[in-house]
Parts: C-alpha cells; sequence; structure tokens
C-alpha cells in the first residue's frame, strides 16, 4: 500500500511539474507577441468588428479651429443691434464652474427682449453650466450676469426669483 501512495505522489508531482512548464511557455509566447500589438495599434486602435478608430484632430488643430472661429465672430455691439426692444439678459466674460473647476471661460451672451435662444453642443461643451449659472447653482469666478439691467450675478436662487423673476424648473423625470 505503501508503494501506490509513492506513486500517486510522483505522478501528482510530475503532473505539477508539467503545468508548471506550460505556464512558462505560454508567457514567453505571450511577451512574443507584444511586439505585434505595439506595431498594430500605431496604425490605429482596433475597434469591434473590422474597423479601427484613427485620429481625427490633433489638440494643436482644435486650438487653431478655436482661434479662426474667434477671429471671425461678430463683435458684440455687431449682435447688440440685433436686439430688438432691448437687451433682456446679459453675461459678460463669465468664468463659473463647479467647486474649483472652472468650466466656463470668458463666456458672454446677450438675448434682446422676447427673443429666443437654442443652446446646441457637445457633451461637455458647457450648454448646462450656463443656465446653471444664470440661476445661481454654480460658483461664479469673474464676469457678470445681467437680467433686465439689474445685476443678478451674486444673487441666491431665491433672490432672483423674488428680485428679477427667473427660476430653473427641474425636468419631470417620470
Amino acid at each position: 500500500m505503501a508503494e501506490a501512495k509513492k506513486k500517486a505522489v510522483a505522478k501528482k508531482k510530475s503532473h505539477a511539474k508539467k503545468t508548471a512548464a506550460k505556464k512558462t511557455a505560454a508567457k514567453k509566447s505571450a511577451v512574443k507577441k507584444a511586439p505585434a500589438k505595439k506595431a498594430a495599434a500605431k496604425k490605429g486602435v482596433s475597434g469591434y468588428g473590422s474597423g479601427s478608430v484613427e485620429v481625427v484632430m490633433s489638440v494643436d488643430q482644435v486650438a487653431k479651429e478655436a482661434a479662426s472661429i474667434a477671429a471671425n465672430a461678430p463683435k458684440v455691439s455687431e449682435l447688440d443691434a440685433l436686439a430688438d426692444g432691448g437687451t433682456f439678459l446679459s453675461i459678460n466674460n463669465l468664468r463659473a464652474g463647479y467647486g474649483k473647476m472652472e468650466i466656463l471661460h470668458d463666456f458672454s451672451l446677450r438675448i434682446g427682449r422676447g427673443q429666443s435662444l437654442c443652446l446646441i453642443g457637445p457633451n461637455g461643451a458647457g450648454k448646462s453650466t450656463v443656465l446653471h449659472s444664470i440661476f445661481g447653482f454654480t460658483n461664479i469666478f469673474s464676469g457678470s450676469i445681467v437680467i433686465e439691467g439689474q445685476d443678478v450675478t451674486k444673487l441666491t436662487p431665491s433672490q432672483k426669483l423674488a428680485k428679477a423673476g427667473i427660476a430653473y424648473i427641474l425636468q419631470d423625470k417620470s
């Protein structure tokens, strides 16, 4: 019986050595394949299916495009002239955000009495932050918000409702 136990232990040790050898071989194989993966990554990032993701626009290109758009933008005086019946809402060089994080950088906007405005932009562009700033839900670092000639920049949301007649009604999620 002792002889049978010795054979069983020897068989387990042999199996353990074979398993360890297979793991070591697999690791070496993976290391050899890594340079091929790096070369493929330089061409594009493989996505779901057979497509790949290429670099669309570099940060430098985005900065140049933004500077070009800003250079061709109309002047504030030209926009003010479009507001019939006077300015209802004026945001001047607003810097605002959440906590210490600044989201809006020198943002300006004029809306004439009776005009409608639609803010359009990609996620993270600052559309909601503009509205939250008007209604007093953000930290205002500098700039001003004027409604019908009254500076409401530093007013609380309840003061804005009482003094300027503005309020923010959240969307019902039902």
